[in-house]
């Protein structure tokens, strides 16, 4: 064989090769594409109160952000009855609280969410969980924040951490979805649980005695799910031990109380008065938690936050009283969260800041 043979033999292998290499290459684009496509399915990673931001057809007078303290407690009906908006038709109020968030996942999706609409929101309620300023927290939802927030995050001390997960979610998109995954996994060993006592009943002829559900919840209204608890005394108690392993370790975040004046200077430029609410406890936590310098040191840093940005400051932990209007120390029953949210209204109708901000006409002289 001539060496021109040899020549072309080995060019030809050479191009085998790479034409494997190129089709291989496609088939991992095309499977990794197909694979970022069914992912999309488990849902939004960027979490429920952008998917409601969305919704929204009409500029807002009052929007409400926080965890699942203000999820299940505060009652935009309540908030906004006919009396605060009388010349205004549609629902004007919407709870955005989500859930585990906490003040960084709040601040990113104020900045870069409410307050960059067109119209941005007149009045922001915001209630922040102490426990949200945390910094040995480990069960950040890091998947709802965005690159847009990376400035302010470094500027404000994060670890570098949460700074990678925030990156490789942009460049690796099911990475992002790695809750969502989680939780439509556990979601489907449910319904395994199910066909297994289906089969259990109506094939095998056995009995079965069903776990009663923990709670009970109410129809939703503009992203408020308020409940009520079905086994109360061993909710409760247990409550009881998780706050207060909780608290024996919490310890201030500067980076947490950094985003929350990032956010509140965010507001008062654009025009958007911001309520502070140290949202009701129940006896017991008052009692035995909020008088623990966590506690004090995080409520004397948002008072003067409040003061120096021109927010308002409302320290209501103890506007409830008891505990038998709480599914657990910290949550309010649907009964409770429905008069708490119409004392509420009543509250910020006499301060003459959120007067002023919704447009009072008679702003200066609160009733």
């Amino acid at each position: 064989m001539s060496l021109t043979d040899l020549q072309s033999q080995a060019q030809f292998k050479a191009g085998s090769v790479s034409r494997k290499r190129g089709l291989g290459l496609v088939l991992t684009l095309l499977a990794f594409a197909l694979c970022s496509q069914v992912l999309r399915l488990s849902g939004d990673p960027s979490g429920p109160a952008w998917g409601g931001l969305r919704a929204i057809r009409q500029p807002l007078e009052i929007a409400i952000v926080g965890d699942s303290r203000a999820h299940v407690g505060l009652s935009p009906d309540k908030l906004g009855a006919p009396w605060l908006f009388p010349e205004n038709a549609g629902p004007k109020v919407y709870n955005f609280a989500v859930d585990g968030s906490d003040a960084l996942q709040h601040a990113s999706f104020m900045m870069h969410g409410l307050l960059k609409q067109e119209t941005p929101p007149k009045l922001i309620v915001w209630a922040p969980n102490p426990l949200g300023f945390n910094r040995e927290r480990t069960n950040n939802r890091v998947e709802q924040l965005l690159p847009a927030d990376l400035p302010f995050l470094c500027k404000n001390g994060s670890p570098l951490e949460p700074l990678l997960d925030i990156c490789t979610s942009a460049i690796f998109t099911p990475y992002r979805h790695r809750a969502n995954v989680a939780q439509r996994v556990n979601d489907f060993t449910d319904r395994l649980a199910w066909m297994a006592v289906h089969v259990q009943t109506r094939i095998l002829k056995l009995t079965h005695t069903p776990v009663p559900p923990p709670r009970e919840y109410f129809p939703r209204e503009a992203g408020y799910v308020p409940f009520k608890i079905l086994n109360w005394p061993a909710r409760f108690d247990r409550g009881v031990a998780d706050y207060a392993e909780k608290y024996a370790s919490a310890r201030l975040s500067e980076r947490h109380l950094l985003a929350a004046r990032d956010l509140l200077t965010a507001a008062r430029r654009v025009g958007t008065h911001v309520v502070i609410l140290e949202m009701p406890v129940a006896a017991w936590y008052v009692d035995n938690l909020t008088s623990k310098e966590f506690h004090a040191a995080w409520r004397r840093r948002m008072e003067k936050l409040a003061n120096l940005e021109g927010a308002t400051f409302i320290q209501d932990a103890a506007a409830v009283g008891g505990n038998e209007g709480f599914g657990d120390p910290g949550h309010m029953s649907f009964e409770t969260s429905q008069s708490y949210s119409a004392k509420l209204a009543w509250k910020l109708e006499g301060i003459p800041a959120v007067r002023a901000a919704l447009g009072r006409v008679d702003a200066e002289e609160p009733l």
